[in-house]
């Protein structure tokens, strides 16, 4: 059979190509951080501080990639990471002012970027594509379907942001 007959050869094919559109928009756009970084600060924004657990969970990643992002962030000076006062093994990772400043120049790209995407699919294609997605992300979940997503607290809505934002295993 054919690598493009392969379903699996064509999604992880198209998801390369919307995490190049979106990674060069980011650079374009002079955003200091990747968009798998930029995932952590729209966890932490409005829910900041939060432990690396918490930021695992909502993110659906390894502690282990979480602890390797969030050092390339402490440095970058977008977050910073204390000691919990609760649990001397825990550390919290709070968002700083230049955090909040790289959010805002993020959520106006990605707004941007979902535009550009949404507009290749009619409404009805959209949704389409959304119940295929949900479903592809709940069958490769190890126990049944997958949770809903743990919102990313935009000040402004963008619809199928959650399509943008695939798992890190991907990236």
């Amino acid at each position: 059979m054919p690598s493009n007959d392969l379903l699996i050869y064509q999604f992880a094919r198209a998801q390369l190509r919307v995490r190049t559109r979106l990674q060069n928009a980011f650079a374009e756009n002079e955003i200091a951080v990747s968009p798998m970084q930029a995932r952590i600060l729209f966890a932490l924004k409005g829910r900041s501080p939060r432990t690396m657990t918490q930021l695992s969970k909502a993110l659906s990643t390894d502690n282990a990639a979480i602890t390797r992002l969030v050092e390339k962030l402490v440095k970058m000076g977008v977050v910073e990471r204390k000691n919990s006062p609760h649990d001397r093994r825990a550390y919290l990772i709070e968002i700083t002012p230049r955090g909040n400043e790289e959010i805002a120049k993020a959520e106006a790209v990605m707004h941007l970027v979902n535009e550009e995407f949404s507009a290749l699919f009619t409404p009805d294609q959209k949704a389409v594509l959304q119940g295929f997605l949900s479903e592809i992300e709940g069958v490769f979940q190890k126990n049944g379907p997958a949770p809903a997503p743990e919102p990313f607290n935009l000040d402004f809505e963008i619809e199928g942001l959650e399509e943008l934002c695939v798992p890190h295993a991907l990236w």
